[in-house]
């Protein structure tokens, strides 16, 4: 049985993968993507639309998966998300590998 993903400040909009500050603070973000064997990937993490963390990577034999992370001061009401600067195939198959963005508060 598959469990329904935890949102617990309800910052998060699963329709449009956009997070929103519902109260100011310091937060930490992740991202893990897993792009498919010869395929460039290039993403970053987003805040109010200027990047704060950035990753590329381009692997021409194994499926791998790779992770990023980032602190940023956020203030309520503020956007962070996952841009593409340029894609590939991401691998989307439940049970084997999973692409993810999470935040979670550290500090008020």
């Amino acid at each position: 049985m598959r469990s329904r993903p935890f949102y617990e400040g309800r910052g998060y909009d699963p329709a449009t993968g956009i997070f929103t500050a519902s109260v100011a603070g310091l937060y930490m973000f992740t991202v893990q993507y897993c792009p498919f064997p010869a395929s460039m990937v290039y993403l970053e993490i987003t805040h109010e639309g200027k990047p704060l963390q950035r990753s590329y990577h381009y692997e021409k034999v194994y499926g791998v998966c790779v992770s990023m992370q980032t602190f940023a001061k956020v203030a309520m009401g503020e956007k962070v998300w996952v841009r593409s600067i340029y894609s590939g195939d991401l691998y989307h198959q439940e049970g084997y590998m999973w692409n993810s963005f999470a935040g979670f508060l550290v500090h008020l």
